[in-house]
């Protein structure tokens, strides 16, 4: 009996399965972390917003208001330089963003509401909360400095 040395065809339409499944499951997890991402992304832009809101009021004197709209926020207003431009984040479709004000232990629906940034660096403390797609990213803002303390990321 004359056997020829080479893989069966058996062999090869297994082995080809095995590499379709490795090949799913990477794109799956790729695909989770680029979703994880955008609401990362989301809250530092977030973040950016409000701390150049605090640089401003310190700078011109003059109270920064960032209005939260229901599919982002924006630093906009008289009080902008003149010839500049807005600032504003933009959140992934579909993220629902919260707000909790200093003494309430509820959040509500930031969409209408605004933040009063004042000359040096003072702010109301401010509870933020950004959900999609199962994920969270919650964290206070910090009154003096515009930046968000207390992080806390669950990605999903």
């Amino acid at each position: 009996m004359d056997r020829r040395a080479g893989f069966t065809l058996l062999e090869m339409i297994v082995v080809l399965l095995i590499a379709v499944l490795i090949i799913g499951i990477g794109a799956g997890a790729v695909q989770r972390m680029s979703q994880e991402n955008e609401l990362r992304k989301a809250s530092v832009e977030m973040e950016a917003v409000f701390m150049q809101a605090a640089q401003r009021a310190y700078a011109t004197s003059m109270t920064q208001t960032v209005v939260f709209a229901e599919g982002g926020l924006e630093l906009a207003g008289s009080n902008l330089p003149s010839g500049g431009a807005s600032v504003s984040v933009s959140f992934p479709e579909g993220t629902r963003f919260q707000v909790r004000r200093m003494g309430s232990d509820r959040w509500a629906p930031a969409a209408g509401q605004r933040l009063m940034l004042l000359p040096g660096g003072l702010c109301e403390p401010l509870g933020l909360r950004l959900d999609w797609q199962g994920s969270t990213v919650r964290a206070t803002l910090d009154p003096l400095t515009g930046g968000m303390i207390d992080v806390e990321e669950v990605l999903r």
